[in-house]
């Protein structure tokens, strides 16, 4: 039984919009099918705008509201009367591909379960929320490109939570100085680093150890889920890979640094991406 079918050829979004030259995004979006990238962006535009609600706004308090009107949204979306230009773009791919509105509502329910923490105890229920949040975003874009199948969908959930935790490495010393540790407790101790180094910079041979095993977990969880892959869900899933890959090229970049510059942040070239972005897609 084939685990993925060919979408339909859809109606385009009201608004037309295209990631900046150079980003992730863009490569990504170079290697899904034409007629799925206005879709996929926008829901990529969907959920930058719910998961940087912590990083925008200092206020848990102004945070949990804004993240409460996201939620109400949601509702108005499936019963067909959005307000927001995101959500009014993806009603036609919600009643097109049947989109569920708990992942939607994954994606508001992960971004709440970080406010109001310091971090997460272990690399179990830090990876838990990802899946949750990154991986309930995933999960709508696998569905726009055809899959339906539980294996296809669970490895797209993967594929986000490596995404996410990669760009939680990348702004490691910024997360922590805003009260969210990228780290698992149990990582810091067990490496005998201190989280106000982190904080403030100081890249310790501890600190250092801490980051490069996290990055370790990263990279296993990526190699694993694509191991567990068929052809057919690889090939459908394309638009993921190369985006996980992208992410997993700029954490092995730091931990081969081995993080010793936390205050300067690392990014691909766009000729490097592009590389990235081919070998993974072929």
């Amino acid at each position: 039984m084939r685990q993925t079918e060919q979408p339909p050829t859809p109606p385009r979004p009201p608004e037309e919009t295209a990631p900046p030259p150079g980003s992730s995004l863009y490569y990504a979006l170079r290697f899904a099918p034409p007629e799925a990238r206005p879709w996929l962006e926008q829901l990529h535009r969907l959920g930058r705008e719910v998961r940087e609600i912590p990083d925008a706004v200092s206020e848990p308090g102004v945070a949990r509201l804004k993240l409460q009107w996201w939620e109400e949204e949601i509702e108005r979306l499936f019963a067909g009367a959005p307000r927001h230009p995101r959500t009014r773009a993806l009603l036609p791919a919600v009643e097109q591909w049947s989109l569920p509105r708990e992942e939607f509502l994954g994606l508001v329910t992960a971004t709440r379960d970080e406010l109001g923490r310091d971090g997460y105890p272990d690399f179990p229920r830090q990876l838990e929320n990802a899946l949750q949040g990154a991986g309930s975003l995933a999960r709508l874009l696998a569905r726009t490109l055809g899959c339906r199948e539980p294996a296809p969908l669970e490895a797209a959930g993967r594929l986000g939570a490596v995404d996410h935790l990669g760009r939680r490495l990348r702004d490691a010393m910024p997360c922590a100085r805003a009260g969210r540790l990228p780290l698992p407790a149990e990582t810091l101790r067990a490496a005998g680093a201190n989280a106000e180094d982190l904080v403030h910079g100081r890249p310790t041979p501890d600190l250092r150890l801490a980051l490069g095993d996290q990055a370790g977990r990263i990279g296993s969880l990526y190699a694993e889920t694509l191991k567990a892959l068929d052809p057919d869900s690889r090939s459908a899933l394309t638009h993921l890979r190369v985006l996980a890959a992208l992410r997993l090229a700029l954490v092995r970049t730091l931990a081969q640094d081995e993080f010793r510059d936390l205050g300067h942040r690392v990014s691909l070239t766009p000729l490097r991406k592009l590389w990235i972005a081919w070998r993974s897609a072929r």
